[in-house]
């Protein structure tokens, strides 16, 4: 990914963040079936290692886990909340003109080692965790608990686990710092004006890194 230096985020507190809060990812991998991507929820052990551990599952039949060496490297790529930037919201371009369209966004890439588990333990303890995670502040949030024992077990024979050791992570947080406070002041107006709840969303990450 290529990152201009003023979009560049290393802390990773934030990075990490951003996963949380993104958990959809897109495990890239290159195995023996060739490239492949894989839109999978992601949990995050932040505790683990320094830069932490993701953990997911695919179903028993997706290839995945007969065509890649545990040895590949492999890539995750999480990516929030998005939108359009148009310069008709610019004050240039009523001055002079030199106005263009852009794209704000933020991501990041987790380089990875994988291991897939076929460990009906680590399944169960997986399905708890992720559960717990994506449960919480629901009204009533469901718990692996209520359903039946030999529903849950049903359920571990039919997929594989996947735990990713991060290596290294990059962050881009394209939110507008190239310009000036004039012009991401009538951005965020602009964002703010939009029905795509996205762009409120994008207006706000743009407010705080004014802020910050």
């Amino acid at each position: 990914m290529y990152i201009q230096k003023v979009f560049e985020e290393n802390r990773i507190s934030v990075l990490h963040d951003l996963i949380e809060q993104n958990p959809l990812g897109t495990l890239t991998v290159y195995g023996s079936y060739g490239l492949s991507a894989d839109h999978l929820p992601f949990t995050l052990d932040r505790h683990g290692l320094e830069l932490g551990v993701l953990k997911t599952h695919i179903a028993r039949g997706n290839p995945l886990h007969k065509s890649v060496v545990e040895t590949n490297e492999v890539m995750v790529i999480f990516q929030g909340p998005d939108a359009y930037i148009s310069p008709s919201w610019l004050p240039r371009r009523h001055i002079n003109g030199r106005v263009q369209p852009s794209w704000a966004y933020t991501a990041v890439h987790a380089m990875c080692s994988i291991k897939f588990i076929d460990d009906g333990s680590w399944i169960k303890a997986h399905f708890e965790q992720s559960v717990n995670c994506f449960e919480a502040g629901l009204p009533d949030p469901w718990q692996v608990a209520e359903a039946p024992k030999d529903f849950i077990d049903g359920l571990k024979q039919h997929v594989v686990g996947i735990e990713l050791t991060i290596h290294n992570l990059l962050g881009k947080r394209q939110l507008m710092q190239q310009r000036n406070i004039d012009d991401r002041l009538a951005i965020i107006e602009g964002l703010r004006t939009q029905s795509d709840p996205r762009a409120h969303q994008v207006a706000k990450q743009i407010a705080q890194a004014i802020e910050n």
